[in-house]
């Protein structure tokens, strides 16, 4: 089984997904902005179809006015293609918006279920090396013990072994008396 670096892949993932956070919230204050330009705009265009009106009403009692009627008219068409070009960008960057949302939450689900993965492994490489450390111990623990040990079970021994030999003696010794007593 081979050891994957945890680190650097949940970095990468988290930097990708940072990134994709990023360029969502950069493509929500753009739509944000396009929005309040086309406002802007139809504001625009609504006081220059007001002034248009006015001149035009204006038109029938001067002649003289025409010229600037021509040029509402024509700032009216300009805004009018600006509010259009505005909605048409507004339009794409709202779409933009949709699929990086939809990639960030597919990277996300991918993080999740690598780091789970990655959890996964850890837990059962820890857990092999724990055990594997744990019976080395126990075996290293057995073998100090038993160096410990040995030399003290070769004196007890050897004591018992003298101790019999001494029981034996004094029972021998009892048993000589007790015949020369009677």
């Amino acid at each position: 089984m081979g050891v994957y670096p945890l680190f650097p892949l949940s970095e990468l993932l988290g930097l990708l997904l940072a990134a994709a956070a990023a360029l969502a919230v950069w493509y929500f204050a753009q739509a944000r902005t396009q929005s309040a330009q086309a406002n802007a705009l139809r504001a625009d265009r609504d006081q220059l179809a007001d002034r248009l009106t006015q001149a035009e009403l204006t038109l029938a009692e001067s002649k003289g006015r025409e010229a600037l009627t021509q040029q509402l008219r024509d700032d009216l068409a300009a805004k009018t293609e600006a509010l259009q070009n505005a909605e048409r960008e507004l339009s794409s960057l709202r779409s933009r918006e949709a699929e990086l949302n939809a990639r960030k939450e597919e990277l996300q689900t991918s993080f999740e279920t690598q780091k789970k993965a990655l959890q996964a492994e850890f837990k059962t490489l820890s857990e092999s090396i724990l055990q594997s450390r744990t019976e080395q111990f126990k075996k290293d623990s057995q073998e100090s013990l038993g160096h410990l040990l040995n030399p003290l079970r070769e004196q007890i021994s050897a004591f018992q072994k003298r101790v019999n030999e001494v029981h034996q003696d004094s029972s021998n010794a009892n048993s000589a008396l007790k015949n020369e007593l009677e």
